[in-house]
């Protein structure tokens, strides 16, 4: 039935999207690095997994070394010698048990590591996904430090295991309280990160949404599970960067994997959005916000939104009650091409034809990108008069610098919001606006094509000013 099928190809659908075959030499280190990045260190690891493996060859050494022995005249004389049990320290961990159990440790925590190396992307190692067998690495690592340290007594003291018992006991324990010590001193610095970088308090955060909710509200996040646990309803799944990872229909209307949300995936739909609902939460973190999202989102989100609260990592945003709301499509288009890289689609004035208190002229400008970019370019802005004085002007990188036009993305919508200041004598009447780009570092202007103006700026029109 088409039900059945359409189960099925969900079924395998998710199964693809958890596993795939990956396998190089650079990931697999990078890997190491990762899981056992805070607290632990890619060194740590490797040396548990050599002194395990030396564990197990000192197993073997060990258990042949231990059968017993006829007593002679001075065994019987000697009774701590003359057993085998005295001479073999901590002879309980080289039991038959604690064989299995080592081999069980094993077994269990390697072949989770082999199915993250091979069968597992990227993007699905990650230390979260292994911390329920942090037990058992720390079992692993405890057996590792104590067979290095019977491995030195038995190459550096072997007099101590044979005719000093407790001093080699002694020896034993407290060189294994000095490795321990060592690997704390060389893990402080990240174990006091750990201690002030804790998971995001996403619990909190939607404790604060739930506090302040008013009908008609919607909220915005890109951890949509949690919204669902602690709201129980989540408007729009918020993600800029590597989104794939997390949606379904990617082909149609794509939505997150977990409460089927909307796919809220630029700066134009987050301010459309703003505008279209009075109220409107966003819940992110300090961890993936620099990661998920670009700079034009934040510019939108430190001109239209209010931080309501933050704690543990967690953030929470409100609509701003007393914003400007940005225009979603400009007021006027006139759709300049330059040097085929960027097209300045459009811009609005707000309000139009005018500006808001005498000194300052409000205008958005609307860009898209045709074509990947190498450099960053600085915006232009000048006022002119009918015979080409400037009298206004301003410089500055798209949203304050905060999204460099070398990360702007082909075929996206950057929405640059801009004031203009004025001279305060500035008599009233018509001006001509002119904009474009330039490499700060050269000067040199972006090329317009079919540029009229003579000097590569695009003119946007005449206003009148009161």
């Amino acid at each position: 039935s088409q039900a059945s099928r359409s189960l099925l190809t969900e079924l395998f659908n998710t199964i693809s999207y958890q596993t795939t075959f990956y396998f190089t030499w650079d990931e697999t280190i990078q890997f190491f690095a990762r899981q056992f990045g805070v607290p632990h260190h890619l060194w740590l690891t490797l040396a548990t997994i050599i002194g395990a493996s030396l564990g197990l060859i000192l197993l073997a050494a060990g258990r042949r070394d231990g059968q017993p022995t006829p007593p002679t005249s001075t065994s019987i004389s000697n009774p701590i010698s003359s057993d085998p049990n005295r001479h073999s320290s901590f002879s309980i961990l080289h039991s038959p048990f604690f064989t299995a159990f080592n081999l069980f440790l094993w077994l269990t925590f390697g072949l989770v590591i082999l199915e993250m190396i091979i069968f597992l992307e990227p993007f699905r190692r990650n230390p979260r996904y292994l911390v329920m067998y942090l037990p058992l690495f720390y079992l692993i690592a405890a057996y590792a430090i104590f067979n290095f340290v019977v491995l030195l007594q038995k190459a550096a003291f072997p007099i101590l295991r044979t005719t000093h018992y407790a001093l080699g006991t002694a020896y034993q324990l407290s060189a294994t309280i000095i490795i321990l010590i060592l690997f704390t001193l060389l893990n402080l610095s990240d174990l006091r990160l750990a201690l002030v970088t804790p998971e995001p308090a996403y619990e909190d955060a939607f404790a604060q949404v739930y506090a302040d909710w008013q009908p008609g509200d919607i909220l915005l996040t890109m951890n949509t599970p949690a919204a669902g646990l602690y709201l129980g309803q989540a408007d729009g799944f918020t993600i800029q960067n590597d989104a794939e990872q997390f949606l379904l229909n990617t082909g149609t209307e794509p939505v997150d994997r977990w409460l089927g949300a909307p796919w809220i995936h630029s700066a134009a739909e987050f301010n459309a959005l703003l505008n279209a609902n009075p109220r409107t939460w966003f819940v992110t973190d300090t961890i993936r916000q620099p990661v998920y999202f670009r700079g034009d989102w934040q510019a939108i989100l430190n001109t239209q939104m209010d931080p309501i609260w933050a704690g543990d990592n967690a953030l929470v945003y409100r609509t701003r009650s007393d914003r400007t709301p940005l225009p979603t499509s400009p007021d006027k288009l006139v759709n300049v091409d330059l040097d085929h890289s960027i097209e300045l689609v459009g811009f609005s004035l707000n309000p139009p034809q005018a500006e808001t208190d005498g000194s300052k002229l409000a205008i958005t400008l609307f860009w898209q990108t045709l074509a990947p970019l190498a450099a960053d370019y600085t915006t232009f802005l000048h006022l002119r008069t009918s015979n080409g004085v400037t009298v206004a002007q301003r410089d500055s990188q798209p949203l304050d610098g905060t999204y460099p036009t070398s990360q702007w993305q082909p075929h996206e919508t950057i929405i640059d919001p801009l004031t203009l200041a004025l001279p305060e004598d500035l008599p009233a009447g018509s001006y001509q606006l002119y904009t474009g780009l330039y490499r700060l570092d050269t000067l040199a202007r972006l090329p317009v094509t079919n540029d009229t103006s003579g000097e590569n700026a695009v003119l946007l029109g005449e206003i009148t000013l009161p």
